[in-house]
């Protein structure tokens, strides 16, 4: 009874709170475009409006610091080459800048935000337009342009918003400026899209009209339910079920999304994005809208390479690459970005143009953001919990749907698919680093390899998907072995789960384990199968600590698989098998790989004079090619191929045959030359009648007769 009484007291105010705020919200909600007060009260209309999620406040701060982080970390990657490029992409990517002096600095992509903060913090959720006036007055009078320029111009002639942001006032409504600004209304309603969608609208009518506002709606939908989905086509979907599809945006939208699924090449749907939507013009909301999807679709769901794509590809591009950045800041959190492009921030935001605010860290605007946060959860029917250890949030959450995996049981090698992205613990800071980490998924197998430098303890190799699949084994070939080389026996498999963190499985089984930490005898590019329990997520990638202290690992190859027979039945026989002869009586021998689930192959050869092959060679998975060095002169050579697995070998190959001939050397033919010399010259004489032979018999001994020659040199 007295347990009872206690949950009653506890959930009495929450559901008083929850009648409440559904009596204000049926009561003096409205859509209208020119409302005063920023009301966001309402019902949400979603088949799973009553879904619950459950936010840890630590991992929320993760996320909202990755976010802040992310977006200064694209602003200050793409400043340097804003709007150079406009007809075609950058040809070259960068991969990092070279140095911030003195932190990140206020630029109008993160800036507007920050000061959006300062008023919902000031002024509250239920802010109103004449607020928000003062506020700009107060705050933002230099360094802005186009929308955000002329909606300050119309403030200082005594317009209020809603009309500083129409067509009718503001001849540049339709400029990327609301968009670039309304993610941090996702960021403070984790997994409430539609009270992000609404907020979005609200302030980007500050500034902006017509589709322009529903591209910054779009955004802060996206972050919004980025706390609890990791798939970023997936993110993109949910986001754009919120838009009108009479409004631009979603023909934008729409448009990429199904670009992405025509072409391998980000490039090829640049081009497509250009030729549709560059009469806008380069500063244009539909232009960018385009390139910041496109960044986010081919990125699959990796920070660096997404970050890379938006910068190169041009046009704003020092605001794509930050809400680029934010985005998949969120996604991973502050702990997920990689040393290199944090350390130079050093933890600042230098305030350079925004009046009557100081700088901060970037720390403590996050914690500010996770305080607004906070009320916003609590204001719209939700609970926060705390105990002796963690404090969490109870959201009501209104994501569309559930992504289920989408892939089922195959042979399928995952690591190929085009939504796959190579990821290493020790990225370096090179353009090139995207082609290095391409070995990890190329198929190849045997002459090449990648090492980790400056690991301190952890290491990890692995791929983030554009994608939620499922995943059993993980196929791990090791590189070079050299000094320092290895892993500890502490190696496991991580995947990341729907809300961006990596999460370890729950078995491994490594097979041959011994081989794979035995000191004394490394293997270079042998093979471990690591077998785990059934996982669904959007990455996934080997983790564990190096041999020895701030060593290293090496890696040729990374399958991944679900389902795949892997040694459950034999692997094909290669096909097509061709020998070649190559300098120094070398053999190459070529053939087709047929088969999907081999271990590797062995190379079998005999002599003519043989009836059984001899194994010469055993090669590694997806190997397709051998050099046989050890053949000996003038012999005739029958080579076969088979293909090997758990479950035994493949039928061989077809047979392939060549002749090695001898090298000459005249050495070696001077009795041979000497012999046939004497019997020229002896055949000469005789023809020319110089030598006349005679056979005469002498007699017998038993049986046999001997006869002999008598020459006569014409004496």
């Amino acid at each position: 009874m007295k347990t009872r009484l206690i949950c009653a007291i506890f959930l009495l105010p929450i559901l008083l709170n929850s009648c409440l705020l559904f009596w204000t919200a049926e009561s003096s909600y409205g859509s209208g475009k020119n409302n005063e007060k920023l009301m966001l009260n309402r019902k949400v209309e979603t088949p799973l409006s009553t879904m619950t999620g459950t936010l840890p406040a630590s991992i929320y701060y993760d996320k909202a610091l990755g976010s802040w982080i992310g977006e200064m970390i694209g602003n200050i990657l793409g400043l340097p080459t804003e709007g150079h490029s406009i007809e075609t992409p950058d040809s070259e990517y960068i991969a990092y800048y070279s140095e911030v002096p003195e932190g990140a600095f206020t630029d109008d992509d993160t800036s507007m935000e920050w000061v959006f903060l300062h008023m919902l913090e000031e002024r509250g959720l239920e802010i109103t337009y004449s607020q928000v006036r003062e506020e700009w007055v107060e705050h933002i009078n230099e360094a802005i342009w186009v929308a955000n320029a002329r909606a300050r111009e119309l403030m200082g002639k005594g317009y209020v918003p809603p009309e500083t942001g129409s067509k009718e006032n503001n001849e540049n409504w339709g400029a990327i400026d609301a968009q670039i600004e309304c993610e941090l209304f996702g960021v403070i309603h984790p997994g409430m899209g539609l009270r992000a969608y609404d907020m979005a609208k609200w302030f980007a009518r500050v500034t902006n009209d017509d589709y322009a506002v529903e591209a910054a709606a779009f955004y802060a939908t996206t972050f919004s339910y980025a706390f609890f989905e990791s798939d970023v086509p997936t993110l993109v979907e949910m986001a754009l079920t919120k838009i009108p599809k009479t409004s631009l945006t979603w023909e934008v939208v729409s448009d990429v999304v199904k670009w992405h699924k025509e072409y391998e090449d980000w490039r090829e749907t640049r081009g497509k994005i250009w030729k549709k939507y560059g009469q806008y013009g380069w500063v244009s909301s539909p232009l960018n809208l385009a390139s910041v999807v496109m960044a986010i679709l081919y990125g699959n769901g990796d920070f660096d390479l997404s970050l890379i794509i938006a910068n190169a590809a041009g046009w704003d591009n020092d605001c794509n690459t930050a809400t680029t950045g934010g985005l998949l800041g969120l996604i991973v959190g502050e702990s997920g970005i990689h040393e290199k492009w944090k350390k130079p921030l050093m933890n600042l935001y230098r305030n350079t143009n925004r009046d009557n605010l100081p700088s901060d860290t970037i720390s403590n605007i996050a914690f500010r953001t996770q305080r607004v946060a906070e009320k916003a959860i609590l204001a719209y029917g939700a609970a926060i919990i705390e105990n002796e250890t963690e404090k969490t949030y109870i959201v009501q959450i209104d994501l569309p749907w559930v992504k289920q995996p989408s892939n089922s049981l195959s042979d399928e090698n995952l690591a190929r698919r085009n939504c796959s992205a190579p990821i290493c613990c020790d990225r370096p800071a090179t353009p090139d680093f995207l082609e290095k980490l391409g070995i990890l998924n190329d198929g190849i197998i045997g002459n090449q390899s990648l090492e980790s430098h400056s690991v301190r303890e952890e290491d990890w190799w692995g791929y983030t998907f554009g994608d939620t699949l499922k995943f059993d084994q993980v196929v791990y070939y090791r590189g070079e072995i050299s000094s320092g080389e290895g892993w500890s026996e502490v190696l496991t498999v991580q995947y990341r789960d729907k809300m961006g963190r990596w999460r370890n499985v729950t078995a491994v089984e490594i097979t041959p384990r011994y081989y794979l930490f035995n000191e004394k005898s490394p293997v270079p590019y042998a093979r471990f199968a690591l077998n785990i329990n059934t996982v669904n997520g959007s990455g996934i990638r080997i983790f564990g600590k190096t041999r020895v202290l701030e060593g290293h690992t090496s890696i040729a190859e990374l399958e991944v698989f679900y389902g795949g027979s892997d040694g459950a039945t034999p692997p094909s026989p290669p096909a097509e098998l061709e020998a070649m002869l190559l300098d120094n009586h070398r053999v190459l021998l070529h053939w087709k790989d047929t088969s999907l689930n081999e271990f590797g192959f062995k190379i079998k050869r005999r002599q003519f004079e043989e009836k059984e092959y001899t194994d010469i060679a055993t090669l590694g998975t997806n190997m397709n090619k051998y050099v046989d060095s050890e053949t000996q002169q003038n012999r005739l050579y029958y080579y076969v191929i088979v293909a090997i697995n758990s479950a035994g070998s493949s039928e061989p190959s077809n047979e392939a045959s060549i002749y090695v001939p001898g090298v000459w050397n005249i050495r070696d033919y001077v009795p041979f030359l000497a012999t046939m010399s004497v019997v020229i010259i002896m055949f000469t004489l005789l023809k020319l009648g110089k030598i006349r032979f005679r056979i005469v018999h002498r007699g017998s001994w038993g049986k046999n007769k001997l006869f002999y020659c008598r020459q006569y040199l014409g004496l």
